[in-house]
């Protein structure tokens, strides 16, 4: 699998062009209850959905999910037509000084790549943001734990259990359950 990270609103057309200019096919629009498109799919002349083009709603960003044997190739195809940030390049502009709002965003994209791979400058930036000052920045850890899996990020959040916001320690608590779950149904 490969993740992008477009940086456009969703939708932005110039995905729907780049995957047809690589001969992928838009068969899918799927709408929430109010009929806001929130994800595309988009398949090989063979049928199969290659392409996952969708507005994630725990993360709150576009997110491109790429799967199957020329998952390499389309990547590297839409990854030239399209403007996206790297979970590497987000883990770089983390700055503790930041706006909140900036800070939230780059852990956003930290998470959807980390569930392609968790590169260590993530995990720097994500043990800067259990520290951070702000309540928010600091549920965004919890929701990286959520999509990583990682143990690193598993262990940041055991931290927050004991965290001074109820909404932290509620959120974190929940995702640790989660997560022992998940590991026990493995």
């Amino acid at each position: 699998m490969h993740i992008i990270t477009p940086t456009a609103a969703f939708p932005d057309p110039a995905v729907a062009e780049a995957a047809e200019a690589i001969g992928l096919t838009a068969r899918t629009e799927i709408q929430d209850e109010t009929g806001t498109l929130y994800e595309q799919d988009f398949r090989d002349p063979e049928g199969a959905t290659r392409l996952r083009y969708l507005h994630e709603p725990d993360l709150d960003i576009p997110v491109i999910a790429i799967e199957g044997p020329q998952a390499d190739a389309v990547r590297a195809a839409l990854g030239d037509a399209v403007a996206h940030v790297s979970g590497l390049a987000a883990a770089m502009a983390y700055d503790a000084g930041a706006d909140e709002q900036v800070r939230m965003t780059l852990l956003r994209i930290i998470a959807a790549h980390s569930l392609q791979r968790l590169h260590p400058a993530m995990l720097r930036a994500a043990e800067l943001a259990a520290r951070d000052g702000s309540a928010f920045v600091r549920l965004g850890v919890v929701l990286l734990a959520h999509y990583a899996r990682a143990p690193q990020v598993t262990d940041l959040v055991r931290g927050l259990v004991c965290d001074p916001d109820p909404d932290v320690r509620d959120f974190a608590a929940e995702v640790l359950r989660t997560l022992a779950e998940t590991a026990g149904d493995a």
